[in-house]
């Protein structure tokens, strides 16, 4: 029988990441790969408890290398150990996606296994500024470059067909644009697209996150616009 595989990228979690692998171990998720981007020996005891959950597998950086190669990381063991695996989840190991969230971008990867499924968080609520602006001209521009209307484009929980995984192993980006190429490059391959809503979620006003508003954004902008340009 064909499985769903959750893969979570974590540098430098808090007790958040803890919390959510033992409420997905309540909800009989069969396997979750968590994957240690590197971070510092004070959090490896964090790690060895998350190896003692039954149904995770930890897999480790010798050295920090970003979001985009921990989720690459984490493809490429997919493909290479769990040929039994129809879909893979990529979530976030700050708790800003939900474990029922999680859940159900599992059933709705086994509903449309050769669909790409985004988690599209509603923006509303207690959500820090920087976060609203950005993720809202990042999701025009998208949209307006490349016509397609989709609510959000920096989701962290997606749900991928394993039959893309090794076209996503040939993207370079190195950490948050990668989730946008990502998107980009299965756009292009016109791989269908569900949305499904989920909570949105900024812990402690998103102190834990380790994007870098100016740095990582340029980068995500100068990402849109190569791709647009190799369009025209």
């Amino acid at each position: 029988m064909k499985s769903v595989i959750i893969v979570i990228p974590a540098y430098q979690p808090d007790s958040e990441l803890l919390l959510v692998l033992e409420q997905l171990e309540q909800r009989c998720v069969s396997k979750v790969l968590v994957v240690n981007d590197g971070s510092d020996p004070f959090h490896d005891p964090l790690f060895s408890r998350a190896a003692e959950y039954p149904q995770v597998k930890v897999l480790c950086h010798p050295e920090n290398m970003g979001k985009g190669a921990a989720l690459r990381t984490g493809f490429k063991f997919v493909m290479d150990r769990e040929p039994t695996a129809a879909n893979v989840v990529t979530a976030d190991a700050d708790g800003q996606h939900r474990p029922e969230d999680i859940c159900r971008v599992s059933a709705a990867c086994e509903n449309n296994p050769d669909s790409l499924i985004l988690g599209a968080r509603e923006f509303n609520g207690c959500v820090p500024l920087r976060s609203r602006l950005g993720n809202s001209l990042t999701r025009w521009l998208y949209n307006t470059l490349f016509q397609q209307n989709l609510s959000d484009t920096q989701t962290g929980l997606r749900g991928i067909p394993v039959n893309v995984l090794a076209s996503l192993l040939t993207l370079t980006s190195g950490r948050y644009s990668y989730e946008l190429e990502m998107l980009l490059l299965l756009n292009q391959q016109q791989l269908p697209i569900v949305e499904i809503p989920i909570s949105t979620v900024y812990e402690n006003n998103n102190s834990s996150s380790h994007f870098r508003p100016l740095r990582d954004s340029l980068q995500i902008y100068l990402t849109l616009f190569r791709w647009w340009r190799k369009r025209v």
